[in-house]
């Protein structure tokens, strides 16, 4: 995946949290995902495996489509 991929994926992930109820740590509890994890997607250094990309969309509310703005 291209770096200008990451970023956009990071900026998605942000703007999700920004309008759930959740922070970073709550996101990482909902999910069972590592919030140093999810810091490196939210600083667009990694993109999740699609496990852990159905996880946060179902913690975020989200389709997977949606964090790659496919919808």
């Amino acid at each position: 995946m291209s770096d200008t991929e990451k970023q956009y994926f990071a900026s998605r992930l942000r703007q999700a949290v920004d309008h759930s109820d959740l922070t970073y740590t709550d996101l990482a509890h909902t999910s069972g995902i590592s919030l140093s994890t999810i810091n490196r997607w939210k600083e667009g250094k990694a993109v999740p495996r699609f496990e852990n990309m159905l996880k946060l969309a179902e913690a975020l509310n989200e389709s997977v489509s949606w964090f790659f703005g496919r919808n």
